[in-house]
Parts: C-alpha cells; sequence; structure tokens
C-alpha cells in the first residue's frame, strides 16, 4: 500500500506436488481468506493483482520462465485509515461560541495514497456538527506546533501540501478535488482552515465533536469509488494534536467586590462573582488580570472560594457550599494552588 518497493505487500505460496498441470482445460482455483491472511490496515483503492507463476527449479538456471498476469472483474479495496489531529499550539483566536473566522490547522497522514488517474480524485475534510468552514489553504511554515514536535534539534516537521488541485468549502465540508493525473501519498499532511465557530458551547471530549475524512478516487478502475466519512484516528502525539478543540462558552453577569474602597489600599480582597455557560470535570485554572492602570498583584496573593454562605449547595468551584437543615456543610475546598501572581494577572493552575 506504499509506492516504495520496499514495503510493497507481496505473497509466496508453494504449490503441491501433487497437483495436475496447468492447461486450457485445466485451471484451478486458490481461495485466500481471513484469518489466515489479512488485510493491509492502511487500506488501498481498488487495485490490480499481479501474480507470477513459475516452475520450482525454473527451465534454465539463468533465464528461468515467469508468467505474469493481473487480476481481471472485481477489484478489491479496503477503506484506507486517517490519523489526523488539530494543532494545540496554533490558531484558536476566536475560541468562543459564535465567534467568527477562527482559524484552526489540521494535521493528518493517510495509510496509503490516492491517485486521480483520468478520473476524479477528491478529500473531503468534515468538521464537527455547528462548524462553518469557510476556507482552506496551504499552512504557513512558521507553526509553533510542528516546531515543538519536531524538538530541539529540529527534525523534519513532517508537513505536506496540497497543491496539485482546488479546495471548495460549503457548510462543514471542504473538498480538495485533485487534478487528473496526480497523487496524494501517505505522508502527513497539514491544511489550514477558516471557521466559524458552533452556535452552542462544545467540550473537547464530547463524542460529536470530531473531524472526520472521506476520499474518493478510481484507483485501477475506470470509475471513482467512494470510501465512506469516518473520524480520525487519534495522533500518538495528542497533547501537540488532539482529536478536537473545546468551543468555549461566554462568561455572565461578571462583577467585583474589594474589600477595601480607599485608595492605595494594600492586601485588598477583590471578592468576584460570574456565572460560566458550561461546567467542568476535574480541577479548574483560573486566570484574573488586573485593569491595565493602577492595580497589580503582589508576590503572596493567593486565590481561594468565597466563605460557604456564598454559595448554594453544590455551588463551590470545587466544593460544597450553603447549609442543609441549620447543619454546616463541609469545608469549601479551596482553587488549585496559584501558579503565578505577581505583575498584572493572577493564574491559579489546574492539578
Amino acid at each position: 500500500t506504499s509506492p516504495w518497493m520496499g514495503t510493497r505487500n507481496s505473497l509466496h505460496l508453494v504449490m503441491p506436488e501433487g497437483m495436475r498441470s496447468i492447461t486450457d482445460q485445466v485451471m484451478h482455483t486458490i481461495r485466500l481468506m481471513a484469518p489466515s491472511l489479512s488485510l493491509p490496515r492502511g487500506g488501498f483503492m481498488p487495485t490490480r493483482m499481479g501474480g507470477e507463476l513459475s516452475s520450482a527449479s525454473g527451465d534454465s538456471d539463468f533465464l528461468p520462465r515467469v508468467d505474469y498476469t493481473q487480476t481481471v472483474g472485481v477489484l478489491p479495496f479496503f477503506r484506507i485509515t486517517a490519523i489526523g489531529g488539530l494543532l494545540a499550539l496554533d490558531g484558536g483566536n476566536q475560541p468562543f461560541q459564535s465567534d467568527n473566522s477562527n482559524n484552526v490547522y489540521l494535521k493528518f497522514r493517510l495509510g496509503s495514497f490516492l491517485n486521480a488517474g483520468v478520473g476524479v480524485a477528491n478529500i473531503k475534510i468534515q468538521a464537527p456538527a455547528g462548524y462553518t468552514l469557510r476556507s482552506a489553504a496551504v499552512a504557513s511554515p512558521d507553526l509553533v506546533t510542528l516546531q515543538t514536535a519536531a524538538g530541539p534539534l529540529g527534525a523534519p516537521q513532517a508537513r505536506g501540501e496540497l497543491r496539485s488541485g482546488a479546495w471548495q468549502c460549503s457548510g462543514q465540508v471542504c473538498t480538495f478535488t485533485m487534478l487528473p493525473y496526480s497523487s496524494f501519498y501517505g505522508g502527513s499532511t497539514v491544511v489550514h482552515f477558516v471557521v466559524d465557530n458552533p452556535s452552542m458551547p462544545l467540550k473537547r471530549e464530547e463524542g460529536s465533536n470530531r473531524w472526520g475524512i472521506e476520499l474518493a478516487g478510481p484507483g485501477d478502475s475506470s470509475v471513482a469509488v467512494t470510501l465512506s466519512m469516518h473520524s480520525f484516528e487519534e495522533d500518538p502525539q495528542v497533547e501537540l494534536f488532539p482529536p478536537a478543540v473545546a468551543v468555549l462558552g461566554r462568561v455572565t453577569l461578571a462583577s467585583l467586590t474589594p474589600s477595601n474602597f480607599w485608595q492605595g489600599a494594600p492586601r485588598n480582597i477583590a471578592r468576584v462573582f460570574f456565572r460560566t455557560q458550561q461546567g467542568w470535570l476535574g480541577l479548574p485554572a483560573l486566570q484574573i488580570v488586573a485593569p491595565p492602570t493602577g492595580f497589580a498583584f503582589d508576590a503572596f496573593c493567593s486565590v481561594k472560594d468565597l466563605p460557604w454562605q456564598y454559595y448554594r449547595p453544590r455551588q463551590g468551584l470545587l466544593g460544597f457550599g450553603g447549609s442543609v437543615g441549620g447543619v454546616l456543610p463541609p469545608v469549601v475546598k479551596p482553587l488549585p494552588g496559584v501558579a503565578k501572581c505577581r505583575g498584572k494577572a493572577a493564574v491559579s493552575a489546574a492539578g
């Protein structure tokens, strides 16, 4: 399933000695079936298979007689696998619901190659429901995620480019139509998409938040075969190339109440109130940024939940609040320790 000789699939069959000679009247049927013969994991487009037939010893030590033929009739094919993920350190300039013109970078790698031949071959990329894909293009060469994946020694970034054809986007699908006789091999490719985000928040872990791919091409056939749309398999470097990104909800009803209103008051306590549109699992990460003029955090600041009286039951960020039947609730669990607290930002890191 690869264009390189060293990785082509071949099978050597030794016939039993008692077989009758093959003539125009005598033919033998050989059936190759699973599980004794497994299909290539990477898949392949409709393909003719070649076969050589030779005697065990050959007619001559220097020039053995070999008969070669190709299969006829139905051409076998198997769905081509695709590993893919979004670039975690690039794009995402518009991460909130209903944001327009967000930049998303997708890296994917096919398990086999795709040939256009004289027919039509195309690659369809489908975004999760709710997205609108505006455009697709070759990605820039200075992406941070690829540089990070390459390591400090600057290994090759493995970023192919789709150029022998044209993109067309409609709704949540972008289609790359290949030029006649062009080929797309099984290396890694990075595509830059401009998208409009869904109108509702979307968690990264949701099963519906997955990107998909559909391939179509003739292979060795005279007509194109379409391999059904399926989600990308997870990239081994999932931290750098996750299968999806979250669409963030909005923070509303935000307000801040200081404990001391005096000008220049030190060690002030600011109580922050807000409503999130969506919840989260595990430990949150919270960042509070001070206004650009006059306010700042010192090196000893802390970030934690308000006293339990401020909460209804089960309404603390991480713990419980409010009283039930006059019984005091469990102590509200504080937020994670402050990882950075100096200048204009206080960051409470998850973990």
